[in-house]
């Protein structure tokens, strides 16, 4: 392990240690009590996850996945077998990786345009208001790019 220890005067104190099993984090002293360690960030890759699929809907890689300080992300390609309903499910992420409260994403379908859709607190992923128009056509593919977000 290795640490860190900084002493700001005779009652205030802070450590950082990282430890043999990549992981980092932090803990700090005031009169005499130290606080419990918190957890930053561990330093492997996060482990991705194929996204559970919604109906009509087919995966060139969707997947998802949660970083070592807890933030949930989603990527990938998909497209739809079937014409999209207006409030198409794409897929849904399981417990541990749903947003608290929804959260928008960003879709580019391959005509370049680009939509706001959403990741609500019970997983589902799912378009808004879609029409053909939009790009949002059978076999078309459509990526998602979706912000980093904090998971329940």
């Amino acid at each position: 392990e290795t640490m860190i220890s900084s002493m700001w005067n005779t009652s205030t104190c802070a450590q950082i240690a990282v430890t043999t099993d990549n992981r980092m984090g932090y803990r700090k002293k005031t009169m005499d009590t130290w606080r419990p360690w918190k957890l930053l960030a561990t330093t492997e890759p996060p482990q991705e996850y194929d996204l559970p699929l919604g109906p009509n809907v087919s995966s060139q890689s969707v997947k998802y996945f949660k970083d070592g300080c807890g933030k949930v992300g989603v990527n990938g390609v998909f497209s739809f077998n079937a014409a999209p309903s207006a409030a198409q499910l794409i897929g849904t992420l399981p417990i541990g990786f749903r947003p608290r409260t929804s959260k928008s994403i960003i879709l580019q379908s391959s005509k370049n345009d680009s939509m706001y859709e959403y990741i609500h607190s019970n997983g589902q992923i799912v378009l808004a208001n879609t029409t053909p128009a939009q790009g949002f056509t059978v076999g078309r593919q459509i990526a998602i790019v979706a912000s980093l977000f904090t998971a329940i």
